[in-house]
């Protein structure tokens, strides 16, 4: 453990203190968080930092954390696992902490809504799904063609690589180099780009083949694999 404490948030909590239990009273002579982020910033820099809901926490911090090296999100990673998929926007749902911790029965150290509980929890998923990559590798991945509509199989092996859809053509999407998210084209102020699936998360991005708009080509990456626009 590096850091265990109480913030200051500088104004009433609110209706949130029903959810994690802390009160104006407990944190009125906690630190702020500008106090604690030097500190903070010393322990992220460079690191892989795994996060619960990272596109909700990093924006807390004063850079986003894009002091880190790598930014994953525990949330996206786990919710093809538990597989529930939302009806209105055809993917996969996103689960509460707890629902993940109970569907690996992982036995809490503390309450909930706690941040050392929360992240011991987060820890605990994390290599549980790191463990169940190494042991269990997906043989297939499957990505939806933009154009027709046609879910392709693409060989795990290939998970990285550039894939045409079998029945139009049209260039199906590639993994993304900096998290496990697929590379989805999309269409920006300066034309047509690739951007991350896992986008605000992630904020890789690669010009199209087809740009024309961009000076130079090649990648675009602002920072590390963090929330922020392009």
């Amino acid at each position: 453990m590096l850091i265990d404490s109480l913030v200051n948030p500088g104004r009433e909590i609110g209706y949130a203190t029903t959810i994690h239990g802390i009160t104006d009273e407990m944190v009125a002579s906690a630190p702020s968080l500008e106090t604690l982020w030097p500190n903070i910033r010393k322990i992220v820099t460079g690191q892989h930092v795994v996060i619960y809901n990272a596109q909700f926490d990093t924006r807390f911090f004063p850079d986003k954390l894009e002091c880190a090296s790598k930014i994953s999100c525990a949330m996206l990673k786990f919710a093809p696992i538990f597989g529930e998929v939302h009806g209105r926007h055809n993917d996969h749902t996103w689960q509460k902490l707890t629902t993940a911790a109970d569907y690996i029965g992982y036995e809490w150290e503390g309450d909930t809504h706690r941040a050392l509980a929360d992240a011991l929890a987060t820890r605990a998923l994390w290599k549980w799904m790191s463990e169940r990559e190494s042991s269990h590798p997906p043989k297939s991945i499957f990505d939806k063609c933009s154009h027709c509509g046609t879910t392709n199989r693409i060989p795990a092996t290939r998970a990285k690589s550039i894939a045409k859809c079998g029945k139009c053509g049209n260039q199906l999407s590639e993994g993304c180099p900096m998290c496990d998210g697929r590379l989805q084209k999309k269409s920006g102020k300066y034309g047509l780009f690739f951007g991350c699936s896992n986008w605000p998360v992630c904020s890789y991005t690669k010009d199209a083949p087809d740009d024309v708009g961009n000076c130079g080509g090649g990648s675009r990456f602002r920072g590390n694999a963090v929330p922020g626009r392009f």
